[in-house]
This record gives C-alpha cells, sequence and structure tokens, in this order.
C-alpha cells in the first residue's frame, strides 16, 4: 500500500485460493475456503518477503432472495523472510484468528452491500533477542454499502479498518482506518463522478531514528467527466490528489491527471 514512499515498488506475488459453499436447506449453509500466497520483493531494504496461509469455515444464511450473510471464523498464518536489515525477522511472524459477520447483496432495491466487519486477534512470538512487539486486538472492517439514486446518479460508501503487515521500524504492522464517499451521474452522453476520502495509518512503535510518533493522515479527492460519442466510443478525462501528512522523510502529495478514450463495448 506504498507504506514507506509513494509510487509503484515492483514485487512478484503468487497466490492460489480455493473456496465453495454447500446449502444443506434451502436458507443455510456451509462456507469454506483456504489460500496460499507468495511475496518476493525486488528490493530488500523497502520490504520484506512473506508467505501467508489463510483458511476459513462458516455458516451461511439467505436473509431474503437477494440478500445473504455469513458468519466466519478465520486463521492466518504470517512468516516473514528475513532482510540484511533484519538478519531475523522472526518476530514479524505471527498467528492470526478473526471472527466476522458478512452480507452481500441487496438491503433493498436501491441499496446494495458487501461489508464484512468483525474482530481480530494477532499473536507474536518474539525470541528473547527479538523486537518485543505488541498483539493486536481489536475490530476489522471492510467493504461497501452503495445507494441507487434517481436519474442514473449512485453514491457509495467504503469503509476499512485493518492491520496491515509493516516494514517500518520494528513495527510488525500498521493499523489502516479510513473511509471514502463517491458520487457517481450517468445521463446516456455525460457521465461523471466525484470522490472524497480520509484514510489513517497508525503505528506503535516511534520513529528509530528521530523517537518521534508516526501516524499518517492521508487525505484524497478527484473528479471526473466524460462523453459518449456513440455507443463504442467515450471520451474522459480526471484529476486526482493526495496528500500523506506524516513525519517529513515519509510525506508527499501527488497530483494525476487522466485523460483517456474508449473505444469498444
Amino acid at each position: 500500500g506504498g507504506e514507506l514512499y509513494w509510487g509503484d515498488r515492483r514485487f512478484d506475488k503468487q497466490r492460489a485460493k480455493i473456496g465453495g459453499d454447500y446449502w444443506i436447506t434451502s436458507r443455510d449453509g456451509l462456507i469454506f475456503d483456504a489460500a496460499w500466497e507468495d511475496l518476493d520483493y525486488e528490493d530488500p531494504d523497502q520490504f520484506y518477503d512473506y508467505t501467508r496461509l489463510t483458511g476459513g469455515i462458516g455458516w451461511l444464511h439467505q436473509l431474503s432472495p437477494i440478500l445473504v450473510m455469513d458468519v466466519k471464523y478465520g486463521v492466518m498464518d504470517f512468516d516473514a523472510k528475513d532482510t540484511p536489515d533484519f538478519p531475523s525477522n522472526d518476530f514479524r511472524d505471527s498467528l492470526s484468528h478473526d471472527l466476522t459477520i458478512g452480507f452481500r447483496g441487496q438491503l433493498s432495491p436501491v441499496v446494495a452491500t458487501e461489508l464484512r466487519a468483525g474482530y481480530r486477534v494477532i499473536k507474536y512470538d518474539p525470541g528473547p533477542t527479538d523486537p518485543q512487539v505488541e498483539d493486536f486486538e481489536g475490530a476489522i472492517v471492510n467493504g461497501f454499502i452503495s445507494w441507487d439514486l434517481a436519474h442514473g446518479s449512485l453514491l457509495r460508501l467504503d469503509l476499512l479498518r485493518m492491520p496491515y503487515p509493516s516494514a517500518y521500524g520494528e513495527n510488525a504492522n500498521y493499523v489502516a482506518t479510513g473511509a471514502s464517499l463517491m458520487y457517481s451521474l450517468d445521463r446516456g452522453s455525460f457521465f461523471g463522478q466525484i470522490r472524497g476520502r480520509y484514510q489513517n495509518n497508525d503505528y506503535t512503535l516511534p520513529d528509530p531514528r528521530t523517537g518521534e510518533e508516526r501516524s499518517d493522515d492521508i487525505y484524497t479527492w478527484g473528479v471526473g467527466l466524460g462523453f459518449r460519442f456513440a455507443r463504442y466510443l467515450s471520451l474522459w478525462g480526471s484529476y486526482l490528489y493526495e496528500d500523506r501528512d506524516t513525519l517529513y522523510d515519509y510525506s508527499y502529495t501527488i497530483n494525476t491527471f487522466t485523460l483517456g478514450l474508449g473505444v469498444g463495448f
């Protein structure tokens, strides 16, 4: 997620996942999934390689013909590889457990959602000579709710609170908390959107050089407008601004201008 500096970081990620569900009755069933993920980072000074194994099992319930809920238990094993800066990265290894409830489908004919919320516990097991990192216990949420408004307009709210792996100092993770709101309008020939987002990335341990606490406030807003010349031809332009306000070395602003031509169907 661009933890240290803005811009792309080169890495290779391999991921395999299997999952399924079995309906015991017309309204109740079981769900399961398992996944393997391996990340190789190009620059070990910026981040570390890791392997992550996840699995989950839960109960499905059809609340209505257009809305499904589930209650799910999940477990994740995280294995961080060693780097030149940290010849022993074992203190970043963790085992996580979470219990969540999810909703998928239509809350009403005009309100749709794909939202999951619950509680996660991450346990670290550092050795006596390793950095002593704090376990994480807290609420998690990830997903959206959208409203179809009149005259081709849509309002969408995205919510996030989630711990992510960190390579900053001796922090094993940081907690991202944020929300975004987007309004879009499609009137046939003309279409456009405007959106804004606030996110905070919070760290437990301070900067290793200055002792300052790090907590990134990230502000984003954007606007876009398009025009359809024909069924298979459209032109659009957009502007996106992002400002990360934190310790000096890790602060930045981004201005992105996009002009696009769409041809096809």
